[in-house]
């Protein structure tokens, strides 16, 4: 095996543990839930991004569209504040267009379709989601969806990322 393969791999397997930690989070918010209409929000997410996570699991390399380090490191940054972000959501129906961007950048990593979005820009978006989220919930104190007060820092090799 090729030190990229192995790295492909390690990155292919923080995506996993971040839609897996996302999925447990839906997982424990329907439990919970007594709206219909959010129940029936979290079910459209559960469907949506199931499969991707049933793409990224395994020994096989999913993220076929990672074709340099640089690409194999933004897959590794993404995941990693966005797995931060799911354990800081308090709650998840204010979290649709999270999902949405994340959903988008999985699929962008698989690469099963050419995409006109680099993996640089799919992750830019993701964190933009989280940060308007942010924004928009800080206020709020302890009705807040999400326990953060300060936005995620994109870092520098993604926001200059093409």
């Amino acid at each position: 095996m090729t030190d990229f393969v192995a790295e492909q791999l390690k990155a292919q397997s923080s995506l996993e543990i971040t839609i897996r930690e996302y999925i447990t989070q839906l997982s424990l918010q329907l439990r919970s839930a007594t709206d219909g209409e959010i129940r029936s929000n979290i079910n459209a997410q559960l469907a949506e991004i199931t499969p991707q996570y049933y793409r990224v699991l395994g020994k096989d390399i999913a993220i076929k569209a990672a074709r340099t380090q640089d690409d194999l490191n933004t897959i590794n940054q993404v995941s990693a504040d966005v797995t931060s972000f799911i354990h800081k959501i308090a709650k998840i129906e204010a979290m649709v267009t999270v999902v949405t961007t994340i959903i988008k950048f999985v699929a962008v990593c698989i690469g099963d379709k050419p995409s006109p979005v680099s993996i640089y820009k799919a992750g830019k978006e993701v964190y933009e989601a989280m940060n308007s989220v942010i924004d928009a919930e800080k206020a709020k104190g302890t009705d807040a969806a999400i326990l953060m007060t300060q936005p995620i820092a994109v870092p520098m090799a993604i926001m200059q990322g093409s």
